[in-house]
Protein backbone atom coordinates (compact mmCIF):
# COMPACT_ATOMS: atom_id res chain seq x y z
CA UNK A 1 0.00 0.00 0.00
CA UNK A 2 2.91 2.41 1.31
CA UNK A 3 4.76 1.71 -1.53
CA UNK A 4 1.86 1.57 -4.38
CA UNK A 5 1.62 5.58 -2.89
CA UNK A 6 4.84 6.82 -3.26
CA UNK A 7 4.89 5.33 -6.98
CA UNK A 8 1.18 6.61 -7.58
CA UNK A 9 3.26 10.16 -6.49
CA UNK A 10 5.93 9.74 -8.40
CA UNK A 11 4.01 8.70 -11.88
CA UNK A 12 1.90 11.57 -10.95
CA UNK A 13 5.06 14.04 -10.98
CA UNK A 14 6.16 12.69 -13.90
CA UNK A 15 2.36 12.96 -16.01
CA UNK A 16 1.95 16.39 -15.07
CA UNK A 17 5.75 17.17 -16.30
CA UNK A 18 4.28 15.10 -19.88
CA UNK A 19 1.06 16.80 -19.79
CA UNK A 20 3.03 20.49 -19.26
CA UNK A 21 4.81 20.28 -21.83
CA UNK A 22 2.42 18.88 -24.27
CA UNK A 23 0.19 21.84 -23.20
CA UNK A 24 3.19 23.69 -23.90
CA UNK A 25 3.79 22.03 -27.57
CA UNK A 26 1.63 24.27 -29.89
CA UNK A 27 1.55 20.87 -32.18
CA UNK A 28 -0.23 18.88 -29.75
CA UNK A 29 -2.60 21.19 -28.04
CA UNK A 30 -6.27 20.14 -28.39
CA UNK A 31 -8.10 22.92 -29.67
CA UNK A 32 -10.61 24.99 -27.61
CA UNK A 33 -12.71 27.23 -30.50
CA UNK A 34 -16.02 27.39 -30.20
CA UNK A 35 -18.57 28.86 -33.25
CA UNK A 36 -21.03 31.72 -31.64
CA UNK A 37 -25.03 31.17 -32.73
CA UNK A 38 -25.30 34.99 -31.91
CA UNK A 39 -23.30 38.04 -29.87
CA UNK A 40 -24.14 37.45 -27.17
CA UNK A 41 -22.67 33.79 -27.15
CA UNK A 42 -19.26 35.74 -27.44
CA UNK A 43 -19.53 38.61 -25.15
CA UNK A 44 -20.47 34.96 -22.36
CA UNK A 45 -17.25 33.62 -23.67
CA UNK A 46 -15.48 37.00 -22.72
CA UNK A 47 -16.93 37.54 -19.43
CA UNK A 48 -16.21 33.52 -18.52
CA UNK A 49 -12.28 34.22 -19.55
CA UNK A 50 -12.53 37.13 -18.39
CA UNK A 51 -13.73 38.20 -14.55
CA UNK A 52 -14.68 41.16 -13.99
CA UNK A 53 -15.26 42.12 -17.36
CA UNK A 54 -18.87 42.45 -17.16
CA UNK A 55 -19.35 45.12 -14.26
CA UNK A 56 -16.32 47.16 -15.63
CA UNK A 57 -18.28 47.61 -18.85
CA UNK A 58 -21.54 48.43 -17.24
CA UNK A 59 -19.15 50.74 -14.84
CA UNK A 60 -17.70 52.23 -18.20
CA UNK A 61 -14.19 51.37 -17.16
CA UNK A 62 -14.21 49.49 -20.87
CA UNK A 63 -13.02 51.54 -23.99
CA UNK A 64 -15.20 50.02 -27.39
CA UNK A 65 -13.86 51.09 -30.90
CA UNK A 66 -15.81 50.50 -33.49
CA UNK A 67 -13.85 51.18 -36.61
CA UNK A 68 -10.31 50.61 -35.86
CA UNK A 69 -9.64 47.79 -38.62
CA UNK A 70 -6.62 47.07 -40.45
CA UNK A 71 -5.92 45.07 -43.43
CA UNK A 72 -3.41 42.28 -42.89
CA UNK A 73 -1.07 42.95 -46.02
CA UNK A 74 -0.99 39.54 -48.22
CA UNK A 75 -3.57 38.02 -47.17
CA UNK A 76 -8.01 39.05 -47.65
CA UNK A 77 -7.89 39.31 -43.77
CA UNK A 78 -8.85 42.49 -41.67
CA UNK A 79 -8.07 42.89 -37.71
CA UNK A 80 -10.08 44.59 -35.57
CA UNK A 81 -9.18 46.41 -32.05
CA UNK A 82 -12.98 45.46 -30.47
CA UNK A 83 -12.38 47.30 -27.00
CA UNK A 84 -9.51 47.47 -23.93
CA UNK A 85 -10.15 46.97 -20.41
CA UNK A 86 -7.34 48.87 -18.05
CA UNK A 87 -6.81 48.03 -14.41
CA UNK A 88 -4.45 48.20 -11.64
CA UNK A 89 -2.48 44.99 -12.42
CA UNK A 90 -3.47 43.95 -16.08
CA UNK A 91 -4.83 45.50 -19.09
CA UNK A 92 -7.04 43.44 -21.44
CA UNK A 93 -6.95 44.24 -24.95
CA UNK A 94 -9.97 42.30 -26.92
CA UNK A 95 -9.49 42.14 -30.47
CA UNK A 96 -10.90 39.76 -33.47
CA UNK A 97 -9.76 38.58 -37.36
CA UNK A 98 -11.44 37.78 -40.34
CA UNK A 99 -10.96 34.24 -41.37
CA UNK A 100 -11.13 35.09 -44.80
CA UNK A 101 -12.54 33.19 -47.97
CA UNK A 102 -11.54 29.67 -46.70
CA UNK A 103 -13.26 29.99 -42.98
CA UNK A 104 -12.57 27.94 -40.45
CA UNK A 105 -12.81 24.59 -39.68
CA UNK A 106 -11.86 22.57 -36.20
CA UNK A 107 -9.68 20.01 -36.79
CA UNK A 108 -6.55 20.40 -34.99
CA UNK A 109 -4.68 20.31 -38.29
CA UNK A 110 -6.34 23.25 -39.18
CA UNK A 111 -6.15 25.33 -36.53
CA UNK A 112 -2.26 24.36 -36.52
CA UNK A 113 -1.82 25.60 -39.87
CA UNK A 114 -4.20 28.39 -39.76
CA UNK A 115 -4.53 30.07 -36.65
CA UNK A 116 -4.32 33.93 -36.35
CA UNK A 117 -2.62 34.86 -33.67
CA UNK A 118 -1.50 38.80 -33.23
CA UNK A 119 1.56 39.83 -31.67
CA UNK A 120 2.25 43.26 -30.12
CA UNK A 121 4.27 45.12 -28.23
CA UNK A 122 2.56 48.40 -26.33
CA UNK A 123 3.53 51.46 -25.88
CA UNK A 124 2.47 55.04 -24.89
CA UNK A 125 2.84 58.67 -25.55
CA UNK A 126 3.99 60.35 -22.11
CA UNK A 127 5.33 64.15 -23.09
CA UNK A 128 5.27 63.33 -26.66
CA UNK A 129 7.80 60.68 -25.98
CA UNK A 130 6.84 57.29 -27.15
CA UNK A 131 7.92 54.52 -24.59
CA UNK A 132 8.08 51.00 -26.26
CA UNK A 133 7.77 48.10 -23.90
CA UNK A 134 7.78 44.27 -24.18
CA UNK A 135 6.20 42.40 -26.53
CA UNK A 136 3.21 40.26 -25.47
CA UNK A 137 0.93 37.62 -27.17
CA UNK A 138 -2.39 36.62 -26.29
CA UNK A 139 -3.21 35.43 -23.07
CA UNK A 140 -5.84 32.81 -24.08
CA UNK A 141 -3.79 29.80 -25.97
CA UNK A 142 -2.92 30.32 -29.25
CA UNK A 143 -5.77 27.66 -30.17
CA UNK A 144 -8.50 28.89 -28.00
CA UNK A 145 -10.95 32.04 -28.68
CA UNK A 146 -14.71 31.76 -30.09
CA UNK A 147 -16.00 32.33 -33.88
CA UNK A 148 -18.57 34.18 -35.05
CA UNK A 149 -19.54 35.16 -38.54
CA UNK A 150 -16.35 34.27 -40.15
CA UNK A 151 -14.71 36.44 -37.14
CA UNK A 152 -12.33 35.13 -34.72
CA UNK A 153 -12.38 36.37 -31.18
CA UNK A 154 -9.24 36.50 -28.91
CA UNK A 155 -7.42 38.40 -26.50
CA UNK A 156 -4.39 39.44 -25.09
CA UNK A 157 -3.21 40.38 -21.80
CA UNK A 158 -0.66 42.91 -20.77
CA UNK A 159 0.80 43.86 -17.13
CA UNK A 160 1.03 46.97 -15.62
CA UNK A 161 2.50 49.67 -17.55
CA UNK A 162 6.19 50.96 -16.96
CA UNK A 163 8.36 53.56 -17.65
CA UNK A 164 11.84 54.26 -17.45
CA UNK A 165 13.26 56.90 -15.25
CA UNK A 166 16.20 58.27 -13.79
CA UNK A 167 16.09 56.01 -11.02
CA UNK A 168 14.72 52.96 -12.63
CA UNK A 169 11.44 52.33 -13.48
CA UNK A 170 7.94 54.13 -12.45
CA UNK A 171 4.50 52.53 -12.40
CA UNK A 172 2.07 54.16 -15.21
CA UNK A 173 -1.18 54.83 -13.65
CA UNK A 174 -2.40 56.98 -16.14
CA UNK A 175 -2.50 57.47 -19.76
CA UNK A 176 -4.34 59.23 -22.91
CA UNK A 177 -3.30 57.15 -25.92
CA UNK A 178 -1.72 53.68 -26.25
CA UNK A 179 0.58 52.43 -29.35
CA UNK A 180 0.42 48.98 -30.57
CA UNK A 181 3.98 49.11 -31.89
CA UNK A 182 5.54 45.80 -33.62
CA UNK A 183 2.52 44.62 -34.44
CA UNK A 184 2.06 41.16 -36.37
CA UNK A 185 -0.37 38.49 -37.65
CA UNK A 186 1.27 35.58 -37.35
CA UNK A 187 -0.30 32.65 -39.40
CA UNK A 188 0.87 29.02 -39.25
CA UNK A 189 5.11 29.57 -40.11
CA UNK A 190 3.93 33.30 -41.79
CA UNK A 191 3.92 36.75 -39.76
CA UNK A 192 2.29 39.46 -41.51
CA UNK A 193 3.59 42.87 -40.33
CA UNK A 194 1.70 45.72 -39.09
CA UNK A 195 1.48 49.56 -39.05
CA UNK A 196 1.63 51.51 -35.32
CA UNK A 197 -1.81 51.16 -34.00
CA UNK A 198 -2.92 53.99 -31.87
CA UNK A 199 -5.66 54.14 -29.66
CA UNK A 200 -7.54 56.83 -27.73
CA UNK A 201 -7.29 55.29 -24.05
CA UNK A 202 -7.84 57.90 -21.68
CA UNK A 203 -7.26 55.33 -18.59
CA UNK A 204 -6.66 56.63 -14.92
CA UNK A 205 -6.77 53.84 -12.43
CA UNK A 206 -8.42 56.33 -9.79
CA UNK A 207 -11.45 55.20 -11.86
CA UNK A 208 -11.35 51.82 -10.31
CA UNK A 209 -14.06 51.42 -8.06
CA UNK A 210 -13.52 49.48 -4.65
CA UNK A 211 -16.02 48.65 -1.61
CA UNK A 212 -15.10 48.06 1.24
CA UNK A 213 -17.41 45.42 3.38
CA UNK A 214 -16.25 45.21 7.54
CA UNK A 215 -16.92 41.18 8.29
CA UNK A 216 -15.67 41.26 11.98
CA UNK A 217 -16.21 37.76 12.36
CA UNK A 218 -13.98 35.55 14.52
CA UNK A 219 -13.63 31.55 14.17
CA UNK A 220 -11.56 29.59 16.43
CA UNK A 221 -9.52 26.99 14.76
CA UNK A 222 -8.13 24.15 16.84
CA UNK A 223 -7.01 26.87 19.61
CA UNK A 224 -5.75 29.29 16.96
CA UNK A 225 -8.12 32.24 16.02
CA UNK A 226 -8.89 33.36 12.56
CA UNK A 227 -10.84 36.42 12.23
CA UNK A 228 -12.10 38.13 8.90
CA UNK A 229 -11.93 41.34 9.23
CA UNK A 230 -12.85 43.06 5.65
CA UNK A 231 -13.44 42.32 2.19
CA UNK A 232 -12.67 44.80 -0.73
CA UNK A 233 -14.89 44.38 -3.58
CA UNK A 234 -12.98 45.91 -6.75
CA UNK A 235 -12.92 46.01 -10.58
CA UNK A 236 -9.41 44.88 -10.62
CA UNK A 237 -9.62 41.89 -8.11
CA UNK A 238 -11.29 41.41 -4.38
CA UNK A 239 -9.20 41.75 -1.17
CA UNK A 240 -10.20 39.56 1.81
CA UNK A 241 -8.54 40.57 4.87
CA UNK A 242 -8.09 38.12 8.30
CA UNK A 243 -6.08 38.30 11.17
CA UNK A 244 -4.79 35.37 12.35
CA UNK A 245 -3.45 34.39 16.33
CA UNK A 246 -1.91 31.25 16.56
CA UNK A 247 -1.96 29.62 19.66
CA UNK A 248 1.63 27.85 18.43
CA UNK A 249 3.75 27.11 15.58
CA UNK A 250 3.08 30.22 12.63
CA UNK A 251 0.75 30.47 9.44
CA UNK A 252 2.04 28.88 6.41
CA UNK A 253 1.68 30.38 3.11
CA UNK A 254 -2.01 29.10 2.14
CA UNK A 255 -5.40 28.66 3.47
CA UNK A 256 -8.21 26.42 1.73
CA UNK A 257 -11.46 28.41 1.29
CA UNK A 258 -14.37 28.58 -1.17
CA UNK A 259 -16.24 31.46 -1.78
CA UNK A 260 -19.97 31.50 -3.45
CA UNK A 261 -22.37 34.58 -4.14
CA UNK A 262 -25.73 34.40 -4.08
CA UNK A 263 -25.07 35.49 -8.07
CA UNK A 264 -23.61 32.71 -8.51
CA UNK A 265 -19.98 33.16 -8.89
CA UNK A 266 -17.75 30.97 -7.24
CA UNK A 267 -13.67 31.39 -6.12
CA UNK A 268 -13.01 27.70 -5.57
CA UNK A 269 -9.59 27.58 -3.63
CA UNK A 270 -9.79 24.05 -1.88
CA UNK A 271 -6.43 23.53 -3.25
CA UNK A 272 -5.25 26.72 -1.61
CA UNK A 273 -4.59 30.23 -2.04
CA UNK A 274 -2.06 32.07 -1.47
CA UNK A 275 -1.79 34.42 1.34
CA UNK A 276 0.32 37.40 2.02
CA UNK A 277 1.31 39.98 5.14
CA UNK A 278 0.16 43.61 5.26
CA UNK A 279 2.58 46.04 6.84
CA UNK A 280 0.08 45.96 10.34
CA UNK A 281 0.34 42.22 10.62
CA UNK A 282 -3.02 41.08 8.90
CA UNK A 283 -2.73 38.85 5.83
CA UNK A 284 -4.83 39.61 2.89
CA UNK A 285 -5.78 36.50 -0.02
CA UNK A 286 -6.65 38.01 -3.75
CA UNK A 287 -8.79 36.82 -5.81
CA UNK A 288 -10.71 37.30 -9.22
CA UNK A 289 -12.91 40.00 -9.25
CA UNK A 290 -16.86 39.33 -9.39
CA UNK A 291 -18.62 39.69 -13.11
CA UNK A 292 -21.65 40.78 -10.86
CA UNK A 293 -22.20 42.33 -7.21
CA UNK A 294 -23.16 40.05 -4.58
CA UNK A 295 -26.03 40.79 -2.06
CA UNK A 296 -24.32 37.80 -0.05
CA UNK A 297 -21.10 36.05 0.34
CA UNK A 298 -20.39 32.60 1.60
CA UNK A 299 -17.57 31.81 3.01
CA UNK A 300 -16.27 28.46 3.61
CA UNK A 301 -13.34 27.54 5.39
CA UNK A 302 -11.66 24.27 4.60
CA UNK A 303 -8.31 24.36 6.08
CA UNK A 304 -5.78 26.29 7.66
CA UNK A 305 -1.75 25.47 6.63
CA UNK A 306 0.83 25.99 9.24
CA UNK A 307 4.44 25.43 9.89
CA UNK A 308 5.25 23.35 12.91
CA UNK A 309 7.90 23.14 15.50
CA UNK A 310 7.97 18.99 14.91
CA UNK A 311 11.25 17.51 13.32
CA UNK A 312 12.12 14.07 13.01
CA UNK A 313 15.46 12.26 11.91
CA UNK A 314 17.05 9.53 10.19
CA UNK A 315 20.58 7.68 9.00
CA UNK A 316 20.71 6.19 5.76
CA UNK A 317 23.62 3.34 4.70
CA UNK A 318 24.88 4.34 1.06
CA UNK A 319 26.08 0.96 0.92
CA UNK A 320 23.28 -0.72 -1.36
CA UNK A 321 23.46 2.33 -3.72
CA UNK A 322 27.42 1.49 -3.90
CA UNK A 323 26.33 -2.15 -4.87
CA UNK A 324 23.48 -0.90 -7.45
CA UNK A 325 26.52 1.24 -8.99
CA UNK A 326 28.89 -1.69 -9.07
CA UNK A 327 26.61 -4.16 -11.21
CA UNK A 328 27.00 -6.51 -8.13
CA UNK A 329 23.46 -7.26 -7.94
CA UNK A 330 20.66 -7.87 -10.86
CA UNK A 331 17.78 -6.10 -8.73
CA UNK A 332 17.22 -2.10 -7.78
CA UNK A 333 17.21 -2.47 -3.77
CA UNK A 334 14.75 -0.55 -2.38
CA UNK A 335 14.19 1.44 0.68
CA UNK A 336 10.36 1.05 2.13
CA UNK A 337 10.95 2.30 5.76
CA UNK A 338 8.84 3.29 8.14
CA UNK A 339 9.91 6.15 10.33
CA UNK A 340 7.64 7.36 13.07
CA UNK A 341 3.48 8.99 13.13
CA UNK A 342 3.46 12.73 13.87
CA UNK A 343 -0.51 14.87 14.03
CA UNK A 344 -2.18 11.72 12.80
CA UNK A 345 0.35 11.02 9.99
CA UNK A 346 2.15 8.09 9.25
CA UNK A 347 5.74 8.90 7.92
CA UNK A 348 7.65 6.83 5.46
CA UNK A 349 11.16 6.86 3.81
CA UNK A 350 11.31 6.02 0.41
CA UNK A 351 14.29 5.83 -2.01
CA UNK A 352 15.27 5.77 -5.69
CA UNK A 353 18.36 4.80 -7.54
CA UNK A 354 19.65 6.13 -10.66
CA UNK A 355 23.38 5.42 -12.05
CA UNK A 356 23.69 9.55 -11.68
CA UNK A 357 22.28 10.15 -8.04
CA UNK A 358 20.31 8.70 -5.77
CA UNK A 359 16.68 9.97 -4.60
CA UNK A 360 15.49 10.54 -1.12
CA UNK A 361 11.91 10.68 -0.66
CA UNK A 362 9.30 11.31 1.92
CA UNK A 363 5.72 9.82 1.82
CA UNK A 364 2.91 10.26 4.42
CA UNK A 365 0.35 7.65 5.19
CA UNK A 366 -2.73 9.94 5.78
CA UNK A 367 -5.49 9.55 8.57
CA UNK A 368 -8.71 7.96 6.34
CA UNK A 369 -11.84 8.45 8.55
CA UNK A 370 -10.76 11.67 11.04
CA UNK A 371 -13.56 13.28 12.56
CA UNK A 372 -13.26 16.95 11.69
CA UNK A 373 -11.40 19.12 12.80
CA UNK A 374 -8.26 17.41 13.01
CA UNK A 375 -4.46 17.88 12.07
CA UNK A 376 -2.41 15.99 9.02
CA UNK A 377 0.95 16.27 8.26
CA UNK A 378 1.08 17.91 4.05
CA UNK A 379 4.05 17.39 1.89
CA UNK A 380 5.91 20.70 0.52
CA UNK A 381 9.09 21.82 -1.41
CA UNK A 382 12.00 20.84 0.51
CA UNK A 383 15.19 22.74 1.07
CA UNK A 384 18.74 22.26 2.39
CA UNK A 385 19.69 23.92 5.59
CA UNK A 386 22.50 25.30 3.65
CA UNK A 387 20.43 27.07 1.59
CA UNK A 388 18.31 29.32 3.99
CA UNK A 389 19.06 32.65 4.65
CA UNK A 390 16.20 34.24 6.18
CA UNK A 391 14.76 32.67 10.06
CA UNK A 392 11.14 33.83 8.47
CA UNK A 393 11.16 31.39 5.29
CA UNK A 394 8.18 28.31 4.68
CA UNK A 395 9.30 25.83 3.75
CA UNK A 396 10.25 22.36 4.76
CA UNK A 397 13.93 22.21 5.82
CA UNK A 398 16.24 19.33 5.29
CA UNK A 399 19.89 19.04 6.86
CA UNK A 400 22.11 15.81 6.31
CA UNK A 401 25.63 15.48 7.25
CA UNK A 402 28.00 12.12 6.72
CA UNK A 403 30.29 10.61 9.08
CA UNK A 404 32.72 13.68 7.72
CA UNK A 405 29.73 16.17 8.27
CA UNK A 406 30.38 17.14 4.76
CA UNK A 407 26.97 18.23 3.37
CA UNK A 408 25.69 17.94 0.07
CA UNK A 409 24.04 20.09 -2.84
CA UNK A 410 20.45 19.10 -3.70
CA UNK A 411 19.89 18.05 -7.25
CA UNK A 412 16.00 17.81 -9.16
CA UNK A 413 13.37 18.11 -6.13
CA UNK A 414 9.71 17.03 -6.21
CA UNK A 415 6.61 17.82 -3.81
CA UNK A 416 2.94 16.92 -3.93
CA UNK A 417 0.84 16.91 -1.02
CA UNK A 418 2.00 13.55 0.31
CA UNK A 419 5.22 13.18 -0.97
CA UNK A 420 8.39 14.94 -1.20
CA UNK A 421 12.21 14.69 -1.87
CA UNK A 422 14.70 15.54 -3.65
CA UNK A 423 18.37 14.02 -5.53
CA UNK A 424 21.92 13.74 -4.15
CA UNK A 425 24.49 14.02 -6.60
CA UNK A 426 26.36 10.03 -7.10
CA UNK A 427 29.76 11.73 -5.83
CA UNK A 428 28.80 12.56 -2.80
CA UNK A 429 26.72 9.06 -1.74
CA UNK A 430 30.16 6.99 -2.98
CA UNK A 431 32.24 9.30 -0.54
CA UNK A 432 29.66 8.65 2.36
CA UNK A 433 29.38 5.55 4.59
CA UNK A 434 26.06 6.95 6.27
CA UNK A 435 24.11 9.92 5.55
CA UNK A 436 22.62 11.54 8.70
CA UNK A 437 19.07 13.50 7.90
CA UNK A 438 17.22 16.03 9.73
CA UNK A 439 13.89 17.10 9.08
CA UNK A 440 12.30 19.93 10.18
CA UNK A 441 9.53 23.72 9.33
CA UNK A 442 7.16 20.75 9.32
CA UNK A 443 4.25 21.63 7.07
CA UNK A 444 0.28 20.51 8.45
CA UNK A 445 -2.89 21.70 7.87
CA UNK A 446 -5.56 22.03 10.43
CA UNK A 447 -8.62 20.67 8.44
CA UNK A 448 -11.88 22.11 9.11
CA UNK A 449 -15.27 22.60 7.59
CA UNK A 450 -16.16 26.10 9.29
CA UNK A 451 -19.09 27.67 6.80
CA UNK A 452 -20.33 31.81 7.42
CA UNK A 453 -22.49 33.89 5.36
CA UNK A 454 -21.77 38.03 4.88
CA UNK A 455 -24.32 40.14 3.78
CA UNK A 456 -23.42 42.98 1.64
CA UNK A 457 -25.49 46.32 2.52
CA UNK A 458 -27.47 47.95 0.05
CA UNK A 459 -25.47 51.31 0.13
CA UNK A 460 -22.05 48.93 -0.94
CA UNK A 461 -24.08 47.86 -4.20
CA UNK A 462 -22.67 48.99 -7.40
CA UNK A 463 -24.65 47.71 -10.42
Amino acid sequence: MRKKKWMAGIIGFLLFIIIVYVDSSRDRVEPEIYVADSWEDVKAFQYEKTPGLKRAEKLGLTRHYEDIKIDVPGTNRTLSIDEIWFTKDFSYLFYSIDLGEDGFNLTREHIEENFPELIISPGLVDNDQEIMLGSSRGRWSITEGIVYQNRLYHQIQFPEFLKRTDEGYERISSMEELILSGAMIRIGDENYELDDIRLPVHFDENDEIVKTIDLNREVEVMGHTLTWEMLELGTTNNRLYFHFEPAEDRLGNRIQLVMNTDQGEIRDYSAGARIEQTEDGSYVIQTHPFNHWPNTIDLELKGVTMVGSDEFSFEVDTEPYKTFLNNSTDEVPEINRFLETIKNTDIFLNSTFREEDMGIFISYELPDHADVPYMKLVGGMPVHSDEVRDDTFSKIMFHIENEKGETPEFGSRFADVENYGFYIEKEYIENSEKLFVEVSHLYYEIVTDWKGTFEIPEENHTN
